[in-house]
């Protein structure tokens, strides 16, 4: 019996960048859902033959986590030791010049609002005067036609008719 023996794979920076360039062409993190591990395949095809050894899509999957886990904690301690103190500043002070610009064009809208209301309402005003002037309008041209009307039965109850 003989026994043959599996070399383990090893990525190195070579490997990695190949391994990203077809990450960032492919997106996998961007497939939707029951396209993703035909995606992240497609990714090992290429990159096997691209290294031109065989890598299967989880080993490509574990890589591709582990870089990004070295890069954030990389990007972090770069951030510690860079004076993050002075961007955090920087974005305070744009946060704000935000909050201002926020409070400004909530202040227009609220006097916008305002103005709209207040038009509004004079219409409304206006509205009801006018309808208290038809009112008036309507008693009087009524009252003129109800008088009338009982003169004509005055007069036609006097006059004796003739049979």
């Amino acid at each position: 019996m003989s026994t043959a023996t599996k070399m383990v794979f090893r990525f190195t920076k070579e490997h990695d960048k190949k391994l990203m360039r077809e990450v960032i062409a492919h997106k996998p993190f961007e497939a939707k859902y029951g396209d993703a591990a035909r995606v992240w395949t497609h990714v090992a095809e290429r990159v096997s033959t691209a290294i031109q050894t065989k890598v299967v899509e989880k080993q490509v999957r574990d890589r591709v986590r582990l870089l990004k886990k070295h890069w954030r904690a990389g990007d972090l301690r770069s951030a510690l030791g860079s004076g993050i103190e002075e961007s955090r500043d920087a974005v305070n002070e744009q946060s704000q010049y935000e909050t201002d610009d926020k409070k400004e064009r909530a202040k227009k809208k609220k006097a916008d609002e305002a103005s709209a209301t207040r038009c509004a309402s004079e219409i409304e005003e206006e509205a009801i005067v006018r309808r208290a002037l038809r009112a008036e309008d309507y008693e009087s041209t009524s009252s003129v036609s109800d008088s009338e009307d009982i003169d004509d039965v005055a007069s036609s109850s006097s006059t004796p008719s003739s049979l």
